[in-house]
């Protein structure tokens, strides 16, 4: 395959997908191609890391603060098997040292006359995780009080109680921020909605936890693991 051809298929993607970082390597995860938008999130200009290892561009961390940008990391692994990878988020620096969540998806690219590539596609994932980190550690320490028996008896467990709720992403988003304290102007400011829509998705979110107030939704999530 021609560099021109293959140059225009990763501006295909590059067009189709422009808020989203965009970098190409190959089977020894060297960078071949590295967009602008990927420029504008982690401040790498194309000519520094063309031709330089992924890993240690990228650098990503997992949660746990292990090290999943690496020699034959399970997304390149994946694909020399012909398998997909789900997304993942990772914690990488950027350019400037300052630390940032990027969610990555991968797309194979395989032809029969052309070797193996692999196609990122990263966007700043950073205000969600925060969002979630802080939610965590309030349902954490509300389940701290819960377990000391000091929660209202609302909340005790029968036998036989119906099955737990089954909730959206969008709703689990909104359970977060509340547990986060915001209130239905920053929730509406956090999903990006107006805030008569952010004002439904609350109502919506109590009505399926059977809650009367956003404190009782938080709390009921807490207990049962919601968040």
């Amino acid at each position: 395959m021609s560099t021109k051809k293959t140059n225009d298929i990763w501006g295909l993607w590059r067009d189709i997908v422009s808020d989203d970082g965009i970098y190409v390597v190959d089977s020894q995860q060297r960078i071949l191609f590295w967009s602008k938008s990927a420029q504008q999130i982690l401040g790498h200009p194309p000519e520094a890391v063309i031709g330089r290892l992924c890993y240690e561009v990228i650098g990503g961390r997992d949660a746990r603060n292990f090290q999943f940008c690496r020699r034959n990391c399970p997304t390149i692994v994946n694909a020399r098997r012909g398998r997909s990878t789900p997304n993942y988020d990772v914690l990488c620096p950027s350019n400037g040292g300052e630390l940032k969540w990027i969610n990555i998806s991968t797309a194979i690219l395989k032809y029969e006359d052309y070797p193996l590539q692999v196609l990122h596609m990263f966007r700043d994932v950073s205000h969600r995780r925060h969002i979630e980190e802080s939610a965590q550690r309030v349902a954490t320490k509300l389940r701290q009080v819960i377990e000391e028996d000091i929660n209202p008896s609302v909340w005790q467990e029968e036998p036989g109680c119906p099955p737990l709720p089954k909730l959206s992403t969008r709703e689990t988003e909104t359970l977060r921020l509340l547990a986060c304290g915001q209130s239905t102007r920053e929730i509406a400011a956090s999903l990006g909605v107006k805030p008569i829509t952010a004002r439904n998705h609350v109502s919506r979110l109590l009505l399926k936890l059977g809650t009367e107030t956003r404190l009782q939704a938080v709390l009921f999530a807490s207990r049962h693991h919601l968040i």
